[in-house]
């Protein structure tokens, strides 16, 4: 009678192992999939903005936050974070006016080459 309580006890433990090892599988695979959607969505993202910054430098030398939300239909949090970090990756400079208004400045905005900008 012992003999078949720890077969089964075997069972159970091999059973329960194998029911992990699959699950384990299972949210792995869903959590990379979600990793690199999010990673995809967030290059699409960086995209649209240096278009649009790319865009906007075209007509001047600097891009307002407003302008950068305005055109991009991003968020002002989103558009504040990429001029944050893009200034300082091309070399750029916050300003701002007698009514502080912030212009985020680019005096190389010819040679930057947004093509080759593959953000993070």
């Amino acid at each position: 009678m012992g003999c078949s309580q720890d077969i089964i006890q075997a069972a159970l433990l091999v059973g329960t192992a194998i029911g992990f090892l699959v699950s384990s599988f299972i949210f792995t695979g869903w959590g990379l999939g979600e990793f690199f959607q999010l990673r995809e969505k967030r290059q699409k993202k960086y995209q649209k903005l240096t278009r649009t910054t790319e865009k906007l430098l075209k007509e001047n030398q600097f891009v307002t936050l407003t302008d950068l939300v305005f055109e991009s239909g991003l968020s002002p949090k989103e558009c504040k974070q990429f001029l944050d970090k893009f200034v300082v990756e091309v070399d750029g400079d916050i300003e701002s006016n007698e009514f502080g208004k912030i212009y985020y400045r680019f005096p190389t905005a010819k040679s930057i080459k947004f093509k080759e900008l593959k953000g993070e």
